[in-house]
């Protein structure tokens, strides 16, 4: 009996070890299909476990990796990730998000990444949502996330059907 309950916990410490990826190397430099749902299950995974100061330690830690290695795109997509998780946190009335989700959009519109642009808007949007003062802003995110996700296909923004 202790010896199969060893070779359980054996089998048990072994998968985890083998499954904790210190870094997402199979994100990098995918379509954003991919990257897209693979951020989406770090902040399942990962972040939702986490008090803020060490989420976003984590996310800014995997930034400075994916510029390291290259990867704009999934490092704008983890910048992105920081604003669902203060949105998340705090909901409205978020000063960080409302200051500078702004740059972040620009920023993504002014380097042509349409894809996650449109993801920003839309995020935008929700968070503007909350608050019934702000319906017009929410209006005007969702309309501009539109005008940007509309032109791709389902494959290529897979997206579309959560918006």
């Amino acid at each position: 009996m202790l010896p199969r309950l060893l070779a359980v916990i054996f089998f048990l410490l072994i998968s985890s070890l083998l499954s904790a990826q210190e870094y997402p190397d199979y994100l990098l430099h995918k379509p954003f299909a991919i990257q897209c749902y693979g951020v989406d299950s770090f902040f399942d995974k990962v972040l939702v476990k986490y008090d803020s100061a060490k989420a976003f330690n984590e996310i800014e830690r995997l930034e400075r990796w994916t510029d390291s290695k290259e990867d704009h795109e999934l490092k704008y997509a983890f910048k992105l990730l920081k604003f669902n998780y203060a949105i998340w946190r705090k909901n409205h009335d978020n000063d960080f998000v409302e200051i500078n989700l702004p740059k972040l959009i620009k920023e993504l519109h002014e380097t042509k990444m349409s894809f996650l642009e449109a993801q920003a808007l839309n995020l935008f949007a929700g968070y503007y949502w909350v608050d019934y003062k702000k319906f017009s802003l929410a209006f005007e995110n969702s309309l501009a996330a539109y005008n940007i996700y509309s032109k791709f296909s389902d494959q290529e923004f897979p997206l579309k059907s959560q918006f």
